[in-house]
């Protein structure tokens, strides 16, 4: 048995396919989460490549990046250095959250 649906329905239900995308902003969020992962590889890059090593230089140590540096106490390995790394991004990422809550102007 054939199913027969009319044309004007199927443009119908179309058409409010696209006003539930468009009104509820699916397409914006949709281009916000993709670009936000793309932000947050080239700022992990960022991270690795060029802060971490200023870091671990400044640090003193002479692993090449702060997440290799390890302080052994009574034969236990601490991996201190992927701790401060963590503790960098997160305070970085603070910083540019702040600045740009500051900078735009928010709805009240």
């Amino acid at each position: 048995m054939d199913i027969i649906v009319p044309i004007d329905l199927l443009k119908s239900e179309y058409s409010q396919f696209i006003n539930f995308l468009i009104k509820n902003n699916v397409l914006s969020m949709g281009l916000a989460f993709i670009i936000s992962t793309q932000v947050t590889s080239v700022f992990n890059n960022f991270m690795t490549s060029i802060i971490s090593p200023i870091f671990a230089r400044l640090v003193g140590s002479n692993e090449k990046n702060i997440e290799d540096v390890k302080l052994h106490i009574f034969g236990i390995e601490f991996l201190i250095g992927q701790f401060l790394f963590g503790l960098l991004h997160f305070y970085i990422i603070l910083l540019i959250l702040f600045y740009l809550v500051r900078l735009l102007p928010l709805p009240k």
